[in-house]
């Protein structure tokens, strides 16, 4: 089993990234290097990305100190804006629609940028950020040098998003933060999403992807970002498209589907992975109600007599019995409610006594509901 601690801190950007694709359509893109003073295009991804003038009237403009800086780490996290000054500071985020939904993403790297070493000196710098006046997670920074990534979706209520940062009242820490980025979605993916509910992401993993990269824009057109992860020695992987049921509700793209996971063959027939609860650290804002969205597609083309089928556990009871994922399409399994509370949550794949194919999976998304 894997355990996604590591990610449950947020997303570390890491030097090996690499996007592959062609370049669509970047008009309902807002992307914001906080405290650049210049305009620039992302060396990657191409995307276009602006100071923050526009979006904020407060706040300091700060570089992160030159030892932090180098060929591995994003141009966006050079620069910082802090918020040494106010309880609340907020970004406003136009245009947008009302009723449409956005994907928000929040970066955050310390990189020692106001000179005080305070991450080792004070330990961890906690402080909140919010959509509007909805907490969205609480920001811990333990590493001075990780990028710390944060992902919600939202509708918007009126013609613009506010992303707020405040400060904690059990914490001195300033507020600040280093990339600010909105995507506007189709209304039908994510329709748990609502102008009553909103989601908070904790992890979106690409299994079976030997790449040490992720995978975003342009070959996720909404510009997600899945990070590759490890979970057996053995993938399975296709140079074929893998397509989208019509309204499917999550719309993987085919970069991410085209790698997968396996056991390593019928005989040993389980595989798994598995995360701990925050609600046990000091600054959380729990406790934390999870849902998962499991994603799958077959990717070799089976003979007549093969069967690729297997039940699905969670923490060793059954969740999903005698799936067979489809070939070239995406498939999913979620959790209509909330997954019951545990220290930890583990899921398994079993092949089943009809199987001739060991379990695969593609890729899994862990999120929260929160009432807005």
């Amino acid at each position: 089993m894997v355990s996604w601690c590591s990610l449950l801190l947020g997303f570390l950007i890491i030097a090996a990234v690499q996007v592959h694709g062609q370049r669509l359509n970047l008009e309902d893109f807002i992307s914001i290097d906080c405290g650049a003073t210049g305009n620039s295009n992302d060396s990657i991804t191409g995307i276009p990305y602006t100071t923050d003038d526009q979006f904020i009237d407060t706040g300091t403009n700060h570089h992160v100190a030159s030892n932090y800086i180098d060929s591995s780490l994003p141009e966006q996290y050079a620069t910082v804006r802090s918020f040494p000054d106010g309880d609340r500071n907020c970004y406003t985020l136009r245009p947008a629609i009302k009723g449409y939904k956005y994907l928000l993403r929040a970066g955050f790297m310390y990189g020692n940028y106001d000179g005080n070493d305070s991450v080792r000196a004070n330990g961890p710098l906690l402080f909140d950020l919010h959509i509007g006046v909805n907490l969205w997670r609480t920001v811990n920074i333990s590493d001075t040098s990780y990028s710390y990534v944060y992902e919600a979706i939202s509708v918007a209520l009126g013609d613009f998003v506010s992303v707020c940062l405040t400060r904690r009242s059990d914490s001195s820490s300033a507020p600040f933060i280093s990339l600010l980025e909105m995507r506007q979605l189709k209304s039908t993916l994510y329709p748990t999403a609502t102008s009553s509910n909103y989601i908070v992401f904790y992890a979106r993993v690409n299994f079976g992807e030997t790449a040490d990269s992720i995978t975003r824009y342009p070959d996720d057109p909404y510009d997600r970002i899945w990070k590759p992860m490890t979970i057996t020695d053995d993938v399975l992987t296709t140079a074929s498209k893998v397509k989208n049921y019509p309204s499917d509700d999550y719309e993987l793209p085919s970069a991410v589907l085209q790698t997968a996971a396996v056991a390593a063959n019928i005989n040993d027939s389980t595989m798994g992975f598995y995360w701990d609860s925050e609600d046990s650290d000091s600054s959380s804002v729990g406790p934390y109600y999870y849902y998962v969205i499991l994603h799958f597609s077959e990717l070799e083309l089976l003979s007549g007599k093969d069967v690729r089928e297997f039940d699905v556990y969670f923490n060793d009871e059954l969740w999903f019995g005698h799936y067979s994922p489809p070939y070239l399409l995406s498939g999913y399994i979620y959790s209509a409610s909330e997954l019951s509370r545990h220290a930890r949550y583990n899921f398994a794949f079993n092949a089943t006594k009809n199987a001739t194919r060991p379990p695969i999976i593609n890729a899994v998304e862990l999120l929260c509901m929160m009432g807005a």
